[in-house]
């Protein structure tokens, strides 16, 4: 479309058009930059692109990186002036964002190829370049062209919103043009700016970091200094994660972040709840990483000391928790986890499993056995699963006692939510020794104790399943028990072969 036409079209319809139209300053036509001319679209479909590039072009635009953003239309540059708003219903009027995702193949690359290899061959082991040398026009040309492959992004779009027209995007690409060419250009400064953070309202944006393509983030790409932001009411009661390697700023994204959805309770007059989990301390604890104008370090927790819009919050705003004191935060609310709670019965077990394996000691055969018990959800489990099952649980808290995990009172009786221990057992326990009447009196003498320590075992045991037991009387129990169990001489062995057939598992006790 010429400018003639252009104007021409203008002035017929601002005679049929009685209300004027007014175009906005920042539209479709501000994306435009001829300087950053790079090439032309050669395939074109709904998801993909191919664009030949010139040699020429793209050095002058910085080169073309993986993963950056190009443009494709069919307005030209003559166009860009225009402000018919006729013109933004032309279909050709929109511009597709585009984004380098790896290089691509031209007809004439095989061709190509062999002309690179002949030349790499010639100038092997020459100092300068073979590209230095003079070629003839017609290798020089097919030489300065190449191709990427891009991924369709989406389409801008100009559209009318009551009496203003209004730049918009969809994420799709609304058209085909199968046999139409369409001029290609890599976006820098304002126009990139104006893409990257299309949509977002300034008023309330936030910077979060800078334009950036690859790792080598060399200045001529024309990228550096473009700011990318977001407004923070986008993220609220939504799903959202931040991604990246190591040392590329994640953390302090997401510090930018909760500050900036804490200061909109001075900007909406809204109070928004944030909950961090923040295992490490980065949120917390002040570091370098969150320096003032001064050069201090600062903790996102005295965020409500930051101004906004003159007004300043106030210290119960921002609440922190810790299973240690902090002298820096000493507001800091310490909390405990309670080792016998069956909620967190798994996860204090978590917690001292780590230690043991920091420790570098679970190589010893007991502690082997004990981090490898897990405890199970109680719900959905056979009576006799549930009942091993608390079995389990009892002897691990009493196991945290006896280590001086306390739970409160040490007098505390534990009452059995159901009898734990087979009667049987404990009558097995009451004999304790093997005919121990038949045993001459000097073998009697040496087992007392022994048999003594079981029959206190069978009346603990007992007197747990009826009213309950201290955590004291169960741990010196529970320690018969598994001497009993070992004992060749007990009773336990005769016990365990009579429960196995019983059972309908045919498993041991």
């Amino acid at each position: 479309m010429s400018l003639d036409s252009i104007l021409s079209r203008m002035n017929h319809d601002q005679k049929k058009e009685s209300k004027p139209v007014v175009i906005k300053k920042s539209d479709i036509m501000d994306l435009l930059q001829p300087e950053q001319y790079v090439g032309e679209i050669v395939n074109l479909a709904y998801e993909e692109a191919k664009i030949q590039i010139n040699d020429a072009y793209r050095k002058k635009v910085g080169g073309v990186p993986a993963q950056c953003f190009l443009i494709a239309t069919r307005i030209t540059t003559e166009e860009k002036d225009a402000r018919d708003p006729s013109f933004f219903e032309e279909e050709d009027c929109s511009v597709i964002l585009l984004r380098v995702v790896d290089s691509a193949l031209l007809p004439g690359d095989m061709e190509k190829e062999r002309i690179l290899v002949e030349n790499a061959e010639r100038m092997h082991g020459a100092l300068n370049h073979w590209d230095s040398e003079l070629q003839d026009a017609t290798t020089k040309k097919m030489l300065s062209f190449g191709a990427v492959k891009c991924r369709v992004v989406g389409t801008f779009y100009m559209e009318q919103d009551k009496s203003d027209y209004v730049l918009k995007f969809g994420n799709d690409l609304s058209n085909f043009y199968p046999n139409r060419g369409l001029k290609v250009y890599k976006p820098s400064a304002d126009a990139l700016e104006a893409i990257v953070n299309f949509g977002i309202d300034k008023k309330s944006s936030v910077k979060v970091g800078s334009v950036r393509y690859s790792s080598t983030n060399r200045k001529n790409q024309g990228v550096s200094e473009v700011n990318v932001e977001i407004d923070p009411r986008d993220l609220i009661a939504q799903k959202t994660a931040v991604f990246g390697m190591t040392r590329t700023g994640k953390s302090n994204t997401v510090k930018i972040i909760a500050k900036s959805i804490y200061q909109l309770r001075q900007k909406a007059n809204k109070k928004i709840g944030q909950l961090i989990f923040d295992a490490n301390g980065e949120y917390a604890n002040e570091n370098m990483q969150d320096v003032n104008d001064e050069g201090q370090a600062q903790a996102l927790r005295n965020v409500w000391k930051v101004p906004v819009d003159g007004e300043m919050g106030s210290p119960e705003d921002v609440i922190t928790y810790g299973l240690l004191r902090n002298s820096n935060d000493p507001n800091r609310i310490v909390m405990k986890i309670n080792f016998y709670d069956d909620l967190l019965l798994q996860i204090g077990k978590d917690l001292i499993d780590d230690k043991l394996q920091s420790d570098k000691i679970n190589n010893v055969q007991y502690i082997k056995s004990f981090t490898s018990v897990y405890f199970e959800p109680l719900d959905g489990m056979e009576p006799g699963e549930q009942t091993r099952e608390y079995r389990r649980r009892l002897i691990y808290k009493t196991i945290l006692n006896k280590a001086g995990f306390k739970d409160g009172d040490s007098g505390k009786v534990l009452a059995p939510a159901r009898p734990l221990f087979n009667k049987d057992l404990i009558n097995a326990l009451s004999i304790g020794i093997k005919d121990y009447d038949t045993l001459p009196d000097g073998k009697q003498k040496e087992l007392k104790i022994t048999l003594e320590n079981y029959h206190y075992c069978a009346q603990i045991l007992e007197r747990f399943n009826k009213n309950g037991a201290t955590h004291a009387e169960l741990a010196t129990a529970l320690k018969h028990l598994l001497d009993f169990s070992k004992d060749v001489n007990s009773t336990y062995h005769d016990f365990d072969k009579s429960y196995m057939l019983s059972s309908g598992s045919g498993s041991q006790w």
